[in-house]
């Protein structure tokens, strides 16, 4: 597979190594070597990451595996003589005079390439293996002066996917270097964002207030450094580390709201949101603080401050040891929903879509007990696993008839609305899932069911929160 005809889109490529580099498996190290090549040209690194580095393991993978397909060495006769070298070509465009010299013109073919971006020279030697030469030119050109982030970025590379070339220091160091030389602008701040979600410990340097990612970002423009503080709150927030969140917010104060009243409230309350969780009544105080000196944005941003009162409820009456008893992936994902609604990770809703689903079919009553004090936190979880499921098109299914739908009820024997309990309720979720009928797709058709009994039904199974969380774990697990 060429580089030109390989999609920015990773969901399209070949799951095999060799199929991905376009080599055959016993291919010769020097045509693994030269599809490698061709194909980081292609994706370089500080534009496609995550191409990147799935080219990077399949060439590894080639390197290591294609002796494996190769025939047995046999002898062969030794291979004839190479071809003389052929002289530079001369070309005379008129009759020279007498004893003038001849001119002599290097053939265009074999003229010396001019010297290039010494470090695209330096990137060379990485692509063809030699990363410890290629490391130690990068550095000999960076502490030479070199401007330009792409630098730090090419040596922020070659110690993600290779740290021994560097044992003083981490491919943080770089990346910190790469956003102060930027500007936090271009991609230098895309890879920090995924360093955040991946590795949020080292990128928050959560035991160093002055570290260099933190430097960076107190010198950034206000604009981009309110962009990023969102979302070193949130890693900070998931981590449980509310003296991080208020170490940024102290030191960003100033410059944000100079610049920006209104995008510090709103970065305040999403701190807040995280603070709930954490056992935390310094942070909270802060924040809390920090938000009733805003009061005068109070018309034209009511929602914020409505939001604040939402806060501040949950923190008195939430009974958390409640939610602890919850598997850890779940309480997780209630955090989320509830602290930034809709920026939950896929990787944090699948792992709790399979801890629900490890439950069994006690899920139903044990969400029914974790979220007995705050239903409203069971729907926004719900949302959680609705949204994954949408961007994925996992909610993409057939349109049932009504009249199928109700036929399904009916082979349950459901006849009175107060059976809907126990076991009843159980059966029902199974024999949702099983034909992939959302919960309340199944009460809008009993809604209209001719015989009473199920449209007595039909209410407390549109109401049923539990179910439809359950239902839509379900469904993430089996997609």
């Amino acid at each position: 597979m060429s580089a030109e005809h390989l999609s920015d889109d990773m969901s399209g490529w070949p799951s095999d190594p060799f199929a991905l580099l376009g080599v055959a498996p016993g291919a010769a190290d020097a045509d693994i070597k030269r599809a490698y090549t061709r194909l980081v040209r292609r994706f370089k690194p500080e534009h496609h990451p995550d191409q990147f580095r799935r080219i990077r393991e399949a060439y590894e993978f080639c390197q290591e595996r294609a002796a494996w397909y190769r025939p047995d060495p046999v002898e062969i006769s030794p291979p004839p003589p190479p071809p003389p070298v052929r002289p530079p070509v001369t070309r005379e465009t008129s009759p020279p005079a007498p004893d003038a010299p001849r001119e002599t013109v290097i053939d265009p073919a074999v003229d010396p390439a001019p010297a290039g971006d010494p470090v695209e020279e330096a990137w060379e030697l990485a692509i063809e293996g030699r990363e410890a030469e290629a490391y130690s030119e990068l550095v000999r050109l960076h502490e030479s002066g070199h401007s330009g982030s792409t630098l730090p970025l090419r040596l922020y590379w070659l110690l993600a996917v290779n740290p021994e070339l560097d044992t003083r220091i981490t491919r943080h160091h770089w990346l910190a270097d790469a956003l102060s030389r930027s500007g936090f602008r271009g991609p230098a701040v895309e890879l920090y964002r995924r360093e955040l979600e991946t590795d949020p410990a080292d990128a928050l340097e959560t035991q160093h207030d002055d570290g260099p990612y933190f430097r960076a970002l107190t010198a950034a423009p206000a604009a981009v450094a309110l962009g990023v503080a969102r979302w070193r709150v949130s890693a900070a927030g998931r981590l449980g580390r509310t003296r991080r969140i208020r170490a940024d917010l102290t030191a960003l104060r100033d410059m944000i709201v100079m610049s920006d009243e209104a995008g510090w409230l709103g970065l305040l309350v999403l701190a807040a949101g995280w603070a709930a969780w954490a056992d935390s009544i310094e942070t909270q105080q802060f924040l809390a603080d920090e938000i009733a000196g805003l009061t005068h944005l109070q018309l034209s941003q009511s929602t914020l401050f409505d939001r604040m009162e939402e806060v501040e409820q949950v923190t008195k009456d939430v009974e958390w040891g409640r939610y602890a008893q919850l598997p850890p992936a779940v309480y997780a994902l209630a955090q989320v929903a509830f602290a930034d609604p809709g920026y939950a990770r896929p990787g944090e809703v699948e792992a709790a879509a399979v801890a629900l689903g490890a439950w069994g079919d006690n899920v139903l009553a044990k969400l029914d007990s974790a979220f007995i004090k705050r239903p409203a936190h069971l729907l926004l979880l719900g949302r959680e696993f609705d949204h994954y499921l949408r961007s994925r098109g996992g909610m993409d299914a057939v349109e049932i008839p009504a009249d199928r739908l109700r036929g399904l009820a009916r082979r349950l024997g459901v006849r009175r609305a107060t059976s809907y309990a126990g076991r009843m309720r159980v059966d029902i979720w199974r024999l949702l899932l099983e034909h992939a009928v959302h919960p309340r797709e199944m009460a809008a058709a009993l809604a209209h069911d001719p015989d009473e009994s199920y449209r007595l039904f039909a209410p407390q199974l549109h109401d049923d929160l539990a179910l439809q969380v359950a239902w839509l774990a379900g469904r993430v697990i089996a997609g």
